[in-house]
């Protein structure tokens, strides 16, 4: 799929004739989408089919409603704004009888989800809301199966951005973000001031928390701790929040660096195969096992089960000792 949208000259107001006192509300944070190949794009990220539900959140003026009950999905569409309902209602008053799609007038910020099984989030809401309205469906106790949303183009860079923030690791932390497609502000009626994207959260869950046996409240709380002093290093942040010897503890009780042979997590093996003899301990000795170690931490950071069988120590001393016995010979008249 393309990076960028391409020019779309069929509009919403060629579509809805008879509203065109329906204008954008600023008190709302409305900018209406003017472009039939990203509604397509967005429902077709969305996976969404027959067997679907979706949560639409800002209908507006329906032109994303229309796509989703194209698929035959069941759709529910919440509308915070008083002047769409009798519009939508008017417009898809077949569906709302036949069943294929409920309308609820409601700030979706206060909508109970709970009741909702299986559902796919599709929305296109005021971008003020964007923080809260991520939080509460990452943090629900019933998350959807997957997110598709539009949102400020330089909000989507920093949630999938390789360099992390608080933003991009709180989203990370419960799912799989993806940058889909970017979407020029000449699409929306009133045009912003930003470009715009959409953006795909996928596999969304709480194992993170789980596997890593962390408190959610407490996991932000050190990244954003973690975060508030940009010119420090982070663990000098981080000890304000947390003592290097709790950090030891921690460490200890819960054997962070043992290798679990019941653990039904995916193996992450690391080869480390016997050293060679050598005289003297050298830089790239020092280089290879620390770049093992630093791997090994790294995925036990990310939750892994990580199997590291050689430990080390001035290039595997045990086995160099051993080699000398077996030899009847000293390392170091050994040539390399």
């Amino acid at each position: 799929m393309n990076n960028f949208i391409e020019e779309d000259n069929t509009t919403e107001e060629n579509n809805f004739p008879e509203n065109k006192n329906f204008v954008a509300k600023k008190s709302l944070g409305q900018n209406f989408l003017h472009a039939p190949n990203v509604i397509s794009a967005m429902v077709h990220a969305g996976k969404v089919s027959a067997e679907s539900t979706v949560l639409e959140v800002g209908p507006g003026k329906g032109a994303l409603t229309i796509k989703l009950l194209e698929t035959g999905a069941k759709v529910i569409a919440i509308e915070k704004d008083d002047r769409a309902i009798p519009f939508l209602q008017e417009k898809f008053a077949n569906e709302i009888k036949e069943g294929k799609l409920k309308l609820i007038h409601d700030d979706v910020l206060k909508f109970n989800e709970q009741n909702l099984a299986n559902y796919i989030l599709i929305a296109n809401i005021p971008y003020y809301i964007t923080g809260e309205f991520i939080r509460k469906f990452l943090e629900t106790k019933n998350p959807p199966l997957r997110m598709v949303i539009m949102l400020q183009k330089e909000v989507a860079k920093r949630i999938t951005d390789k360099k992390e923030s608080i933003l991009s690791l709180s989203v990370k932390a419960y799912g799989e973000p993806k940058y889909l497609v970017t979407v020029p502000r000449k699409f929306f009626r009133p045009m912003p001031n930003v470009d715009s994207a959409v953006l795909i959260i996928e596999n969304i869950s709480k194992r993170f928390f789980e596997d890593s046996r962390i408190d959610e409240k407490y996991y932000f709380e050190l990244i954003k701790t973690a975060f508030s002093h940009k010119r420090k290093v982070v663990i000098k942040n981080l000890e304000t929040k947390i003592t290097k010897e709790a950090l030891t503890a921690i460490w200890e009780k819960e054997k962070i660096y043992k290798f679990d042979k019941k653990s039904k997590k995916p193996v992450y093996s690391i080869d480390t195969p016997p050293p060679y003899v050598s005289g003297e301990m050298h830089m790239g000795h020092a280089f290879s096992y620390a770049q093992q170690d630093f791997i090994a931490r790294f995925r036990r950071m990310l939750g892994g089960n990580v199997f590291y069988p050689f430990g080390t120590d001035d290039n595997g001393l045990p086995t160099e000792r051993y080699v000398e016995k077996i030899n009847n010979i000293k390392s170091k008249s050994m040539s390399r």
